[in-house]
């Protein structure tokens, strides 16, 4: 025999109660009817306590999850044990006291209600979100931020499905969640070592021009110092050391650039001077002798610092430098501009290079694509850049047209 299940048990004490009400309305109320009800409703109780039982066992195993109901106002119905050892809330203190909008930050709450009024057309606010996303036809896994009891923050994956009443009303909603913790750090860290393989082969394009700046001077210092040694002149000796020194000065900043770009990044976003940043760049583009066909324009219209990673910006403003320099190989016109944006910087690479199709171009950004030939490029420099800015809470978009040009538009917040 199958168990009874709860529709089963509703079924069973409505028809008991129609026959008791029945039995009322013709006045044959017995004392074994009443008992009966008395039996019958003891009995579904029962069922019930035990069903409830076995359903916070279960709830309970999940340890891993944090599994949370609420009620349609967004009070908190259950919270699993998983819940409870994720976000630190004993159950009785999450339960009847909070509510699901006190577990994420207000400010994400409302930029996501502005994403989904935005592409549904459908204002919501607060808790009619989550309302909204349960009644999905195919609710699907999102990554949210919970916020724990001691105020840090937790990243999770969250799916919220719907509870059913009795008539199919939505009467509650169900918050599964996922700690993405670890997997966030495997990818950081993944990140991390890719950038590192960009910027080194990002260096690896630039050897040759920086071999031929620095063995110029070496040669004529080399040169110089052979004719100290043949001619005796004080006068000529003071020349050609000062000579000497200006090269040497010049290998020094070479040095240092290629020291300052190839350092391990620093985790930490400080206060920066985008213009010192976009310097430093362009300097190390300098030492390759290919550049000496580019005219740089830039128009800097933003004075002041954004708090950024320079090590990591300087790595994206390289690489749209070489890439430019790639599309332009008989020569051309790389302009940069910085604009200020109010809480933002808008910052702009365009060049007068072959352009891309719009099949490249919805494509640039995407992990190992790369329309260079094998050996030629790994395809991680354009998704690198899509990362770093990403990671800065900024955006880049590509304009092109095959023939003419590309323009890369970085969006970057100015508080980081």
């Amino acid at each position: 025999m199958s168990e009874p299940t709860v529709d089963s048990l509703l079924k069973e004490n409505e028809l008991l109660r129609s026959e008791v009400r029945i039995a009322r309305e013709a006045g044959e109320i017995t004392a074994d009817l009443v008992a009966r009800q008395f039996e019958e409703t003891d009995r579904i109780l029962s069922l019930f306590q035990a069903a409830n039982a076995q359903r916070k066992a279960v709830l309970d195993a999940a340890t891993q999850v944090s599994i949370i109901a609420a009620a349609p106002n967004g009070k908190i119905t259950l919270f699993n044990s998983g819940a409870a050892d994720m976000l630190g809330y004993k159950p009785d203190e999450a339960v009847g006291s909070l509510t699901s909008l006190d577990l994420h930050p207000s400010i994400e709450i409302e930029d996501r209600c502005r994403e989904y009024s935005l592409s549904t057309g459908k204002n919501v606010a607060g808790i009619e979100l989550f309302a909204m996303y349960a009644l999905e036809e195919n609710p699907v896994e999102r990554e949210w931020t919970y916020i724990k009891k001691d105020g840090s923050e937790l990243p999770v994956s969250l799916s919220v499905t719907p509870i059913r009443g009795p008539r199919g009303e939505l009467s509650g909603m169900l918050f599964v969640a996922m700690d993405l913790t670890r997997r966030k750090k495997a990818e950081r860290d993944i990140l991390e070592a890719m950038k590192t393989a960009s910027k080194f082969a990002s260096i690896g394009k630039l050897t040759a021009g920086i071999s031929h700046e620095i063995g110029n001077p070496l040669a004529s210092i080399s040169s110089l110092v052979q004719e100290i040694q043949e001619v005796k002149s004080p006068e000529f000796t003071q020349e050609a050391l000062e000579i000497v020194n200006r090269h040497i000065e010049r290998i020094v900043r070479i040095v240092r650039s290629l020291s300052d770009f190839t350092r391990l990044y620093t985790p930490e976003k400080i206060p920066s001077d985008i213009r010192d940043v976009l310097e430093n760049t362009l300097t190390l583009t300098r030492f390759d002798k290919k550049f000496k066909n580019i005219e740089i324009i830039k128009d800097i219209g933003f004075t002041g610092q954004v708090r950024i990673n320079p090590d990591q910006i300087q790595q994206v403003f390289l690489n749209l430098m070489l890439n430019a320099l790639d599309a332009m190989p008989d020569g051309g016109k790389l302009s940069i501009t910085v604009k200020d944006a109010s809480d933002s910087l808008i910052i702009v690479f365009s060049d007068t290079g072959q352009g891309m199709g719009k099949d490249v171009a919805e494509r640039i950004f995407d992990p190992f694509f790369t329309t260079k030939s094998p050996g030629k490029g790994s395809g991680l420099g354009m998704s690198i850049c899509w990362g770093i800015i990403k990671e800065h809470g900024g955006t880049i978009d590509v304009k092109s047209e095959k023939g003419r040009g590309s323009a890369f538009t970085i969006k970057l917040p100015k508080r980081g």
